[in-house]
């Protein structure tokens, strides 16, 4: 949203104030009336770093938590909220591990952390269990031992399904899937946006202003 204001001041000088405000990128989705929100990252990130921003964050007096998907709309959603210059899925982290039990996947975050929703390696020989949802890529998870504690961490990969990755890993995650909803609403004071404060003249950009706009709680 961005409006402006011209008057003018003494000498003649016309100036024109611009403000702009930008707000949070969480989006809602109906189905589970949570939002959620895609956090991109310039570097590569572990599944622990991105569990901790995501708990971190707030969004409406909500506190964020790595994404748990348990159902076949709730994936579509989430897939749809970010996707590269190619038009593929943002890869991210997801609340999603077995490093507590080899093959025994639960959802670790969130109001669901410590449902098991997988047990065991790759279909035909793992499967859901506790009717849950998975959404693995064909041939995942498989553990594969690059690294000397396997892979215990799920990310969504390019393709949308699901990947199972060591949490510092030689590829590249881009970013983290947030969801907000589903735990306590705790009180705090939360920015909403960006506020910027442009004054111009004649002569070109006079002085400018940002600040945080803040919700309390």
């Amino acid at each position: 949203m961005i409006k402006k204001l011209s008057f003018a001041t003494i000498g003649a000088i016309l100036i024109s104030l611009g403000i702009s405000k930008t707000a949070s990128a969480a989006l809602f989705f109906s189905d589970t009336g949570h939002y959620y929100e895609y956090v991109s990252v310039p570097e590569r990130l572990t599944w622990q770093e991105a569990k901790i921003a995501a708990e971190n964050k707030y969004f409406n007096g909500l506190q964020g938590y790595l994404v748990t998907i348990t159902s076949a709309a709730e994936s579509d959603f989430v897939n749809s909220i970010a996707t590269n210059d190619l038009d593929q899925v943002s890869e991210g982290w997801i609340g999603a591990s077995d490093a507590s039990e080899e093959g025994v996947w639960k959802w670790v975050t969130g109001p669901e952390a410590g449902m098991q929703f997988w047990q065991g390696s790759a279909a035909p020989q793992g499967s859901v269990v506790n009717n849950s949802y998975a959404n693995w890529s064909i041939l995942e998870p498989n553990n594969t031992p690059n690294t000397d504690d396997g892979e215990d961490f799920a990310q969504i990969s390019l393709t949308g399904f699901w990947n199972d990755l060591a949490s510092n890993n030689d590829w590249q995650v881009s970013g983290y899937y947030i969801e907000y909803g589903g735990l306590a609403t705790v009180p705090v004071s939360e920015p909403t946006g960006v506020l910027s404060l442009f004054v111009f003249s004649g002569l070109g950009l006079y002085r400018s202003w940002q600040c945080k706009l803040e919700k309390k709680k």
